[in-house]
């Protein structure tokens, strides 16, 4: 049986940095141990709550079934009976469409058709009449209020064709003209201002050539310079599973050695500013004994997200949330201030071993 364990520490309102009371009632000054009896895919913090939601593969957390989604206590570590029931795996979490969006290869919620993509309300769990029907698996959502956006594998969202890529008016629950449109899987999508940074294994973005990784507007699917070009020369199989800005640099991970000609193995940072490779290399190292895929994406509190969780990869934004250690299905959080973000710190740990 695979087992996946999150531990974390949450920042609190006032800044200071606690651990979570452990869940065992064991005490002790260590952040809390929840166990899944299968991978977590994915993690998102409501803010307002300080709870945590998650979305995996698993069946039950700590011992209480819970149907590939479940609602951790921010405080107490304790599960919430908060408890949607999903035909499916769950890949991909966040907060929009007044509650929690979960996209994921799934067919059903709370037993009511939803194929792939739906959205449940986060105090009673209850299914949400938004419904994009996605007719493929849907690896990445983003919502910035107005707009839900979402990648995966899909030829068609809700009747009409869209190329893995597409985005839904969250007020009149209608499909938007915004079609960037990819010739492969779409694997994570990061919102920042403007801009959407789209990752995957896809190399045609907006009908132009990308090597997994581009960037198009938010609003009309333009795309934009941003063309780091990411290459895996002798395997032809590369793809990018994790993107996250901080200031003037996009940080992405995945499977590729060269990033825009320059040898960068698995982790990378471009300058979108002036559109060059930054200096920063870290040199992930694959796990070569490994068969784990990749999901992606984990938010924690203060709104900070990790997001990415491979085999040999972990990559998170630091504004408060950090990874320190993996192994096998376990990820630790350490709250980190909201001005700490470094090249020192982004990275704690870029050579992984995953163990089952």
């Amino acid at each position: 049986m695979q087992r996946s364990r999150l531990t974390a520490n949450l920042r609190a309102r006032d800044g200071a940095t606690r651990p979570l009371a452990r869940p065992d009632g064991a005490g002790g000054s260590g952040p809390p141990t929840v166990v899944t009896d299968a991978p977590v895919r994915d993690i998102v913090a409501d803010n307002s709550s300080g709870d945590f939601y998650l979305g995996g593969d698993f069946l039950t957390v700590s011992g209480v079934a819970r149907s590939h989604v479940a609602r951790v206590n921010g405080a107490t570590g304790a599960i919430s009976p908060w408890a949607p029931s999903v035909a499916g795996n769950v890949l991909t979490l966040d907060l929009g469409a007044g509650g929690l969006v979960m996209g994921g290869n799934f067919a059903s919620v709370n037993g009511t058709t939803r194929n792939n993509i739906a959205s449940v309300d986060l105090v009673t769990g209850t299914l949400l009449s938004w419904d994009p029907n996605a007719s493929g698996q849907v690896n990445a959502v983003a919502s910035d209020g107005a707009w839900i956006h979402a990648g995966g594998s899909f030829p068609i969202m809700n009747g009409v064709a869209r190329s893995n890529l597409f985005a839904m008016n969250l007020q009149n629950q209608t499909i938007t003209p915004w079609n960037p449109g990819t010739n492969d899987t779409v694997l994570v999508l990061y919102a920042s201002n403007d801009t959407i940074y789209v990752g995957g294994r896809f190399t045609q973005l907006a009908g132009t050539s990308r090597n997994c990784l581009g960037a198009v507007h938010r609003d009309t699917g333009a795309l934009y310079a941003f063309n780091p070009s990411v290459t895996l020369p002798f395997n032809n199989a590369p793809y990018v599973a994790a993107i996250v800005k901080s200031r003037n640099l996009v940080y992405f991970g995945g499977q590729f050695t060269h990033v825009g000609g320059f040898q960068r193995n698995n982790i990378a940072a471009w300058d979108a500013t002036v559109n060059v490779i930054a200096p920063w290399n870290p040199f992930a190292r694959a796990t070569p004994t490994t068969n784990a895929s990749m999901h992606h994406a984990v938010t924690s509190s203060t709104a900070a997200q990790v997001i990415a969780m491979a085999p040999t990869l972990v990559l998170c934004r630091l504004r408060s949330v950090r990874i320190r250690a993996s192994t096998g299905n376990a990820v630790m959080l350490i709250a980190a201030p909201m001005n700490s973000v470094t090249e020192e710190n982004f990275i704690a740990g870029a050579s992984l071993n995953r163990r089952g």
